[in-house]
């Protein structure tokens, strides 16, 4: 499998703390069967852009891998919020992108109406990048308002949800919201976006199966959001053709919980 967020560089953000709990996450991923992960540390006003202290952290990581004989590829990556990527220069943000590509990860908004929001993606995509938005089913914007999102994946955008949400580890909301976006065929890819080794670890396979009884045949298309379409978005290719669910039962309409846990940043 490869993970396309996962905040495990040592110290540079609000993950890993240090090289240890780097490592404790890595031997979960191995042994959940993941293989890649994209390190995709914070990138907003609390953590200032230093793509040189990234790529140096990734390549340390990937060296105390190496000599722990743990068989993880780490690459270089970046968690970027939206107000961050409307002001950073493009050879900033180049820096990251996942894998060293044209996929910008970037942070779906928690709050406020971001009329600015279609122009921003539309904009980095005439600059050259592939807008790939982080856990949008805990956006309230999209929770209220999928076609929203589906206007956004129309015009090229991809997206990316957290295998927490589909255990119900973000609420109710995070949850109802993930199992509308599987309906919409909106998701392109399942990751952990972990940030340690005992709260929020690099599992996702579990995910697939909380959703089983609910989406009949997702479990069987596990290879396809965690190995198939993540290996595209990295190298910039077209998607593979995706497999095809048994169809759900109609839903007279989506709508938000009103009451909804809290989600965990």
């Amino acid at each position: 499998m490869i993970d396309l967020h996962a905040h495990i560089l040592p110290g540079m953000d609000d993950g890993a703390a240090d090289l240890e709990a780097s490592v404790a996450m890595s031997r979960i991923a191995v042994e959940e069967g993941i293989r890649t992960v994209a390190a995709t540390p914070h990138v907003n006003r609390d953590y200032p852009p230093d793509p040189e202290a990234m790529a140096y952290a990734v390549g340390a990581l990937n060296v105390a891998l190496v000599r722990k004989e743990i068989p993880l590829g780490i690459l270089p990556g970046g968690e970027v919020a939206l107000a961050a990527a409307r002001e950073l220069d493009d050879e900033t943000l180049r820096a990251f992108c996942l894998g060293g590509g044209r996929c910008l990860l970037l942070e779906s908004p928690y709050g406020g109406e971001l009329p600015w929001l279609e122009e921003l993606l539309g904009g980095l995509q005439e600059r050259g990048f592939e807008p790939l938005l982080a856990h949008p089913e805990r956006s309230p914007i999209f929770q209220d308002d999928p076609q929203r999102l589906e206007g956004l994946v129309a015009s090229g955008v991809r997206c990316t949800v957290n295998a927490g949400s589909m255990t119900g580890r973000s609420g109710d909301a995070a949850r109802e919201c993930t199992l509308e976006l599987f309906r919409r065929g909106l998701v392109h890819a399942v990751s952990s976006d972990a940030h340690d080794h005992v709260r929020r670890p690099p599992l996702i396979r579990q995910a697939f199966e909380a959703f089983e009884s609910e989406l009949p045949g997702l479990s069987e298309c596990l290879d396809w959001y965690t190995r198939d379409a993540p290996a595209a978005l990295l190298t910039s290719r077209h998607l593979p053709e995706k497999p095809q669910l048994e169809p759900p039962p109609r839903r007279r309409r989506f709508r938000r919980l009103f009451s909804r846990t809290v989600a965990v940043r």
